[in-house]
């Protein structure tokens, strides 16, 4: 496949990919079925990989965001996309807890988000891209074996959560960078190779749930999925043909366009307002309700983000669609 193509695809696809990665993540974070049983084993033993193909396919959005858009507008639609998403979500959560009698998430951490990690990460993420973007222009190849090699002595020495993560999934980050600025060039010798990789990473996650390698192999883990993410983008844009004819597709890229929002809410949704509630109902539909309230928050944060925006910049170059 010509490469202006499949980047052009890798564009026109990129939040049903993310959808799939946003569902992956929430559902294992979910706590409702065992996690031993299957089919939801393989999302209490992978889904939390959802994180690298999203940095992935963010790094490669965000070269074209860039490409777009003035760096002045780059810069204030990230922080529209972020900021004040976590502030409305954050209201809201304060305004749960005090209904439902639950101190445990009132702080300023949860009003800004900086409970989560991964907030924290994408905005420092974010801040530092064009600069990232100038490196791997120059030096390409360089930038991405010394972000490995930090990524592999963080796995080691580093036990703060966001230090070890904001390094540990630097090199998916800026490999979805690279990728975007070489238009997806995948090589024969990559789809071979993510072969055995991704076979290690499944030997590994599963020597590590059986508590034959220490809790430290999971960074191992995710540094060995990076090589594969690129390859897994590639052949799920293969099967899209098949997921638009059922129709799945919409639903997927639902959760992708809203994958922020949807971060914020469905933790808290699990573990507080779903958990509250003596519903009488089977595992399986508590998860599907606690998902379905999970989404509609979601959109509801997403409405209000947008008519703020609007409101107060009338500008349309600002809204996200």
């Amino acid at each position: 496949m010509d490469t202006n193509i499949l980047s052009k695809r890798i564009l026109s696809h990129r939040s049903w990919l993310m959808g799939i990665s946003m569902l992956s993540i929430m559902l294992f974070h979910q706590h409702f079925i065992d996690e031993y049983s299957f089919p939801w084993f393989v999302f209490s033993a992978f889904g939390y990989l959802g994180v690298d193909v999203f940095l992935f396919l963010s790094g490669y959005g965000l070269v074209n965001s860039k490409d777009k858009y003035s760096l002045r507008v780059f810069y204030i639609r990230r922080i529209l996309r972020i900021l004040p998403m976590c502030l409305i979500a954050g209201g809201g959560k304060m305004y749960f807890c005090n209904v439902l009698g639950n101190a445990d998430f009132i702080s300023w951490k949860t009003f800004l988000g900086f409970d989560l990690w991964y907030i924290k990460a994408i905005l420092i993420y974010y801040a530092l891209m064009p600069l990232f973007s100038f490196a791997i222009d120059r030096y390409g190849r360089i930038i991405l074996f010394f972000s490995f090699l930090l990524a592999a002595v963080v796995t080691l020495f580093v036990s703060n959560l966001l230090f070890y993560n904001l390094l540990l999934r630097l090199p998916v980050f800026l490999l979805g960078i690279y990728f975007a600025k070489n238009r997806f060039m995948l090589t024969s010798f990559l789809k071979k190779l993510s072969i055995p990789l991704l076979l290690s990473v499944i030997i590994v996650k599963i020597l590590k749930i059986f508590h034959i390698l220490p809790p430290k192999f999971d960074g191992l883990v995710i540094l060995l999925f990076v090589w594969v993410v690129p390859v897994l983008c590639y052949y799920a844009m293969r099967f899209f043909q098949y997921l638009e004819k059922i129709k799945i597709a919409i639903i997927l890229s639902f959760f992708g366009k809203h994958s922020l929002e949807l971060y914020l809410w469905h933790e808290f949704v699990y573990f507080v307002i779903v958990s509250h509630f003596d519903l009488g109902l089977p595992l399986f539909w508590k998860l599907v309700i606690a998902i379905l309230l999970s989404v509609f928050l979601a959109y509801c944060t997403y409405f209000i983000n947008n008519l703020a925006i609007f409101v107060f910049t009338k500008n349309k170059q600002y809204l996200f669609r």
